[in-house]
């Protein structure tokens, strides 16, 4: 899981798709000032915007940068666990993952990102059903172009 993970912000959310840096300088100008004075604070530097969209804007920056921080923390455990115990697989080291971010998520009770942790999970598992679904088929069709009898008979 990284960044690129992570749901992508509306178009239109103007402090949201500021490039990285510039969004840290906002979030670090905002520890000391108050959200009028961050909205002006933007306004002087060419970037027009209400308190509000401050308020919405830092809410989002320090939830993500929250989860990115966990999943540094789960990302690093899991190399851990891949060093000590090489046996485990892919697939389970990802499971452990996932366990510890989820449980560290609920510890903070830190429900948005509890939730989009689950949300990435399902959309992995939806893909990974997907595919091999997809699969399948692919090899069903495979075998009726090679046997076209074995092919009428499953009809």
């Amino acid at each position: 899981m990284s960044a690129d993970d992570l749901p992508k912000p509306r178009s239109d959310s103007i402090l949201k798709t500021l490039p990285e840096e510039r969004q840290r300088e906002i979030a670090e100008f905002a520890r000391g000032h108050s959200l009028k004075r961050t909205a002006q604070w933007l306004s002087e530097t060419g970037v027009a915007t209400s308190r509000s969209a401050v308020a919405r804007f830092l809410a989002w920056h320090d939830m993500r940068q929250t989860f990115l921080q966990n999943d540094t923390a789960a990302s690093s455990l899991a190399a851990e666990l891949a060093r000590e115990c090489p046996e485990l697989t892919a697939e389970r080291l990802h499971q452990i993952g996932h366990i510890f971010f989820t449980s560290l998520a609920l510890q903070k009770q830190d429900q948005k990102s509890w939730h989009m942790n689950e949300q990435i999970a399902f959309k992995k598992a939806r893909l990974k059903f997907d595919t091999r679904k997809h699969d399948d088929k692919l090899k069903t069709r495979r075998q009726a172009a090679a046997d076209p009898l074995a092919a009428s008979s499953a009809k």
